[in-house]
């Protein structure tokens, strides 16, 4: 696609500084601008790139005011860095729509699909699942059994999603996503070696039926044995440890991000 810059100007509530016919048809940083590239300047630290910059169009800030000629053609806006933002979000929804089911995707017959949805090779939609209208499923991802899906979801790669999750509309999860999977909360069992959890770390000691918890938010990690003592592991952000009566630990983490899984423990016992 292109696009001259009167064209962007007007999507943007721009004014045109220089050649309103220039072109451009793809994207780059004005550092590394080419001819038919659009760029931005947001930042006053990159000002002298805009002097040599090869971008045929720069978005820049009314305020900006130029101590040099600027090769470029020029767009002035309230805010750069929301206008090119915005361009690029007008981008993507402008790209072409993938359609069809293709031959190499998996689904199940009692799974119920809408009007005009697209699933790519080696989807997978299992059991009763139901997915709404104008849904796109890309290959790889994976749609658990009675799973349902309102209309215009984006589905990227790779997603995984567990049995019974209910999905709005509008809904977008972009690629290695795991929806509905262990964690956020636990739930303590009635007798010593019952853990019914979401996520926690636990031992117990067969012999003594000395039993003491942590409890954390994360996804199950590692499980491991050590003589009688059974220590289940969860990765973890935040951890709170009772320590049980006659046993020695040192417990090392650190605040950690949602994306990161990492706990260490270090368990001594007598």
């Amino acid at each position: 696609m292109e696009f001259t810059a009167e064209m962007i100007a007007g999507a943007i509530g721009g004014e045109v500084v220089g050649d309103k016919t220039a072109t451009v048809n793809t994207f780059a940083k004005i550092t590394e601008g080419h001819q038919g590239a659009l760029s931005f300047l947001a930042n006053p630290k990159y000002e002298h790139y805009i002097y040599t910059t090869r971008s045929s169009v720069v978005i820049v800030n009314r305020s900006f005011e130029p101590e040099q000629p600027v090769p470029a053609t020029m767009i002035r806006v309230e805010d750069a860095y929301g206008a090119f933002a915005k361009l690029l979000e007008l981008y993507v929804a402008n790209k072409p729509r993938r359609t069809g089911i293709s031959e190499r995707a998996a689904i199940d017959p009692s799974a119920r699909l809408g009007k005009d949805c697209y699933v790519g090779d080696f989807a997978v939609v299992d059991a009763g699942a139901v997915i709404g209208d104008n849904c796109q499923i890309f290959p790889q991802a994976y749609i658990g059994a009675n799973v349902r899906i309102g209309n215009n979801a984006i589905i990227n790669s790779g997603v995984k999603i567990y049995e019974e999750c209910v999905l709005g509309n509008n809904v977008t999860l972009h690629a290695g996503c795991v929806i509905g999977a262990d964690g956020f909360g636990f739930a303590l069992g009635l007798h010593t070696g019952d853990f019914n959890g979401f996520g926690g770390l636990r031992r117990t000691d067969h012999g003594g039926g000395a039993e003491h918890q942590a409890h954390n938010q994360g996804k199950s990690n590692k499980a491991f044995h050590k003589s009688s003592s059974e220590l289940v592991l969860y990765a973890a952000r935040h951890i709170c440890v009772n320590a049980p009566a006659g046993g020695r630990e040192r417990l090392f983490h650190k605040q950690l991000p949602l994306s990161v899984n990492m706990l260490f423990v270090y368990y001594t016992f007598h």
